[in-house]
């Protein structure tokens, strides 16, 4: 079936990116130049990899939208513009929704927030669409592709791991912006490399060993996700999984006291629901999942409308309990834009329903695969469960690659070799 990986070829990672590159032209579904297919992969591995790449200027100008941006009037050029068909539901059910709020509720403001998320959302599904409808012949090489960028990503993070530890900064995040990130987009290409660790150990060892020193939360959840997923389902082998992640959960919240913090200012702020004493992560996720609930009470069914989590916050912020004794920023909120959490946004600002249909559009995605794919498959599903922990964007850099090769994998579109 041509829409699906067929990964685990141990040539594949021998060859040359140039004999790479010639592949994937070869099998690219518009006639091009071998100049124009090989700066579409390159760029668009750039792309996801570039979110420390950002500047300031009235907003957030980041080298990602540039470059999506561009090619997307590229593929218009090339007439390979296309959009999932899954995601079209999803893009088409939160407009719609949202501008029947606006009249209902007499409310049109909700519009002027809904605008420029649903277009950066319609660019961002619109191209990498079209990116892997283009190259849906040659889904190994681009994967492989993106298994040696993150190698690099890895590799090149050393130098600045020396570097950052001279001003006392020891977790490992390379070009990325904070180790989050950096375990985040690691965690499809770990759970890939874990299934085949007996053939490619060195690529395996390089992708864990910069998990482990990002000494990220997040990124050992994403290890010990992926280690789950990919255990056969036999009750010795779940006993056995279960067992080694309780080890190794314990073994992290033993001997990492930035964890270990965490975990507990968390546990502390539940048990007392109050904000005082906890650090910055366990402030941002307290103080927005507290509007969330306030924001569900209001909006239960379709949320507060898309990008209004920020009024929602203006409104219920001050009312956290411990505020008064807590000093950073004055007090001010953290997270304000994207809610700390995917979870928390899409229950805010698209309410259970809106936050049901994204979790049905993921597990709708699920596909009988072989097991190289699953793992895959597999990678990008604890990619999103991370997300909906831990990043409330709806269009970070990695996101919609990751998304639309997950939609692609699906046996639907195996079948039928639509989008």
């Amino acid at each position: 079936m041509r829409n699906q990986i067929r990964c685990g070829d141990r040539d594949l990672q021998r060859l040359p990116a140039g004999t790479l590159l010639g592949a994937i032209h070869a099998d690219a579904q518009v006639s091009m130049t071998r100049f124009m297919s090989s700066y579409l992969i390159l760029s668009t591995l750039v792309a996801i990899f570039s979110e420390s790449a950002t500047y300031r200027f009235i907003i957030d100008v980041k080298l990602f939208y540039l470059i999506v941006i561009f090619n997307v009037l590229l593929m218009l050029y090339l007439a390979a513009i296309q959009l999932n068909r899954r995601l079209a539901l999803w893009i088409g059910y939160m407009s719609t929704v949202n501008i029947v709020a606006a009249f209902y509720y007499q409310d049109t403001e909700r519009l002027s927030f809904w605008l420029p998320q649903i277009i950066g959302i319609l660019i961002c599904a619109i191209y990498f669409s079209s990116f892997f409808a283009l190259f849906k012949r040659a889904l190994p090489l681009v994967w492989e592709f993106y298994l040696r960028a993150s190698c690099w990503l890895c590799l090149l993070g050393i130098p600045l791991y020396v570097l950052r530890a001279y001003s006392g900064d020891l977790r490992y995040h390379s070009v990325m912006t904070e180790p989050a990130q950096f375990a985040a987009i690691l965690i499809p290409a770990f759970s890939y490399l874990y299934h085949r660790r007996t053939f490619e150990r060195s690529r395996f060892l390089i992708v864990l060993i910069s998990l482990l020193f990002a000494q990220s939360l997040i990124g050992y959840i994403g290890i010990l996700l992926c280690i789950f997923l990919n255990t056969r389902k036999s009750a010795s082998r779940i006993l056995g999984s279960a067992l080694l992640i309780l080890t190794l959960a314990t073994l992290s919240y033993s001997a990492n006291n930035e964890i270990a913090r965490r975990v507990n200012d968390t546990v502390k702020a539940f048990t007392t629901l109050s904000v005082t004493g906890t650090n910055l992560s366990t402030f941002a996720f307290f103080t927005n999942m507290y509007v969330t609930i306030q924001s569900l009470r209001e909006y239960p069914l379709f949320g507060v409308g898309l990008g209004g989590h920020v009024r929602s916050i203006e409104k219920h912020f001050w009312n956290v309990e411990g505020l008064e004794f807590f000093d950073y920023r004055n007090q001010e909120p953290l997270n304000e834009r994207d809610a700390n959490s995917l979870a928390l946004r899409l229950l805010s600002e698209q309410g259970i329903l809106g936050f049901s249909v994204f979790l049905l559009l993921l597990f709708w995605g699920r596909a009988r695969l072989d097991e190289n794919d699953r793992a895959i498959s597999n990678g990008i599903l604890a990619y999103f469960f991370l997300a909906l922990l831990r990043g409330g964007h709806y269009f970070p850099p990695v996101m919609y690659f990751f998304f639309v090769l997950y939609l692609r994998m699906s046996l639907g579109n195996a079948r039928t070799g639509g989008v």
